[in-house]
């Protein structure tokens, strides 16, 4: 499971952005990013309104990084609604 999530970094990010921008316009305290299925087992990954921020930054620099600007003005717009 961890080699899948370092692996599709971008996706998680992306997904984790969009799931906190509904949660927002939801007024919901949890973002669910993914649920997986692991060996019968279920994961899930949720990121609560507390820790929106840190995360959008960790994404703004990682999207940064790669140079994908448009994506980071899409995040600097949803930190100003935080």
């Amino acid at each position: 499971m961890v080699s899948f999530l370092y692996s599709e970094k971008s996706l998680l990010f992306l997904i984790a952005y969009r799931t906190i921008k509904k949660s927002i316009k939801s007024d919901d305290e949890i973002a669910v990013v993914a649920n997986l299925l692991v060996n019968e087992s279920v994961f899930t990954i949720q990121i609560i309104r507390e820790d929106w921020y840190t995360h959008l930054n960790t994404s703004l620099t990682y999207f940064e990084g790669l140079e994908d600007y448009e994506t980071c003005q899409n995040i600097k717009e949803l930190l100003d609604c935080l």
